[in-house]
């Protein structure tokens, strides 16, 4: 197993903000390393490094380091992680609107790339990411990273892009946008432009990545029987129109993707992680 990734849920007071709290280790098992593909989820991911190995991230200038302490923006398509050396992390994901909300940085500024933290949020976050990597262990990591998100709560608040966020994760992606922003007492155009601005892509493509996200959880879980049931569980008019929509994400058919992540990949969850 070339990575195992552990969850902790957020406290109640951060959930409507943060997604998950996760430790990762990522091992090069032999000499080619790893190669990992990330699946666009909707979120940002915060990746504080505790080692002094990074792992590598394709920019503008081709393949290079990842920095110390680094953002990914909400994606839009899977992008690939390599590693050469073990790297371990400490990682905070969180939500888009509540990303915006906590540190009044667009979203959509940040779509499909991947950025230094300490450029984007400044030295106050440097000192927090040095207290991080002294701590001892998960639970105390945890600790200092609630302390500091909790310090940024009720500056702002949470707008109902979150609130329209939220219905779309919770559905899977099968909501309809019309019936959406009537959820949220708005106009569909009025969501559509909050949308673009606030998270950097439309509504219907975050709905995409909602329904991709079931799909995978479906099939990890191995709640089904068949392709044809996973499209049938994931709101799909039918099993090809899932197989279309997995493989314009992705690149590959669904069942060949999982079976070479599952190979490489160990996720395991607090007992206190919801779905």
């Amino acid at each position: 197993m070339g990575a195992h990734i552990q969850e902790y849920r957020p406290s109640d007071a951060l959930h409507p903000y943060v997604q998950r709290f996760w430790m990762g280790r990522f091992d090069a098992p032999h000499a080619h390393g790893l190669a990992l593909r990330v699946v666009p989820n909707g979120f940002l991911e915060f990746i504080l490094h505790l080692t002094d190995h990074h792992c590598d991230l394709h920019g503008s200038a081709g393949w290079g380091p990842s920095p110390d302490h680094t953002l990914i923006g909400v994606q839009s398509e899977t992008y690939e992680v390599r590693f050469t050396r073990a790297v371990e992390v400490f990682a905070i994901r969180l939500k888009p609107a509540g990303f915006c909300t906590l540190f009044g940085v667009p979203v959509g500024e940040l779509l499909n790339t991947h950025e230094d933290l300490v450029a984007v949020l400044g030295a106050r976050f440097r000192a927090f990411a040095d207290r991080l990597r002294d701590a001892p262990d998960a639970p105390a990591r945890i600790q200092a990273a609630e302390q500091y998100l909790l310090q940024a709560v009720g500056r702002r608040d949470l707008a109902y892009v979150n609130r329209a966020a939220e219905l779309i994760r919770a559905s899977g992606g099968t909501l309809r946008v019309a019936d959406v922003a009537d959820r949220v007492y708005i106009s569909t155009r009025q969501l559509e432009r909050a949308f673009k601005t606030t998270i950097g892509l439309s509504p219907k493509q975050y709905m995409r990545i909602a329904r991709l996200n079931r799909v995978q959880k479906l099939l990890r879980e191995g709640r089904h029987r068949g392709l044809a049931d996973v499209a049938y569980q994931a709101g799909y008019a039918d099993q090809s129109h899932f197989t279309r929509d997995f493989k314009l994400l992705v690149g590959e058919p669904p069942v060949r993707f999982l079976n070479e992540q599952d190979a490489q990949v160990e996720v395991t969850g607090d007992p206190r992680v919801d779905s």
